[in-house]
């Protein structure tokens, strides 16, 4: 699950792109089937750590501290 914040998912249609096949296989094979289950669990708890930041934090603090997308 450690991997899933290296790698800032914060969707789990995100882990097929942000992980190669080979890894998809491996969190499959070392979490078991219910790995997608846990995985949404850790995802939310990532998402609400990332709101719970933003709310504490001014604007521009979050700016620069926050990770952003442009597009």
């Amino acid at each position: 699950m450690e991997e899933l914040r290296i790698r800032n998912v914060r969707t789990l249609d995100e882990v097929s792109y942000k992980f190669n096949a080979y890894g998809t296989i491996f969190m499959n094979s070392s979490i078991g089937v219910q790995w997608g289950e846990v995985a949404r669990q850790q995802i939310r708890a990532l998402n609400n750590e990332r709101l719970a930041k933003e709310k504490t934090n001014a604007y521009l603090r979050n700016l620069s501290e926050l990770q952003h997308y442009a597009i």
